[in-house]
């Protein structure tokens, strides 16, 4: 399964929406959602990776954490990065504007977990 949604306000239904990234040594970065609108809470997230419109920074930071056996293994990883990042974008774009999802976010979780 899979789908897209836009996030949206529990209070005024818009769909502007403001992240606020809040990071705390040793926490994991959670991102809690603002309504652009009327300021109420949206949702929150909590991240285990964070990339970037700049992929390649993005990808640095990630490979300064793992171990590689050579430099050729080091710039395959990075074009696969950089491509795969532009085009999982574009599809889920193209997903959201195909898929009209009247779901919750969480209902589309429990369902998911189910599977």
């Amino acid at each position: 399964m899979e789908t897209v949604k836009y996030e949206t306000c529990p209070r005024c239904n818009s769909i502007d929406v403001r992240n606020n990234v809040y990071i705390k040594k040793g926490e994991s970065i959670r991102i809690y959602v603002e309504c652009a609108k009327c300021g109420g809470f949206v949702a929150r997230y909590a991240l285990t990776k964070y990339t970037s419109d700049k992929p390649y920074e993005s990808l640095l930071q990630n490979l300064r954490m793992e171990r590689f056996p050579g430099s050729r293994t080091v710039a395959k990883t990075i074009e696969e990065f950089s491509t795969h990042v532009s085009e999982a974008f574009e599809h889920v774009k193209k997903l959201r504007d195909t898929v009209k999802e009247k779901r919750k976010v969480e209902e589309i979780i429990v369902e998911i977990e189910k599977t």
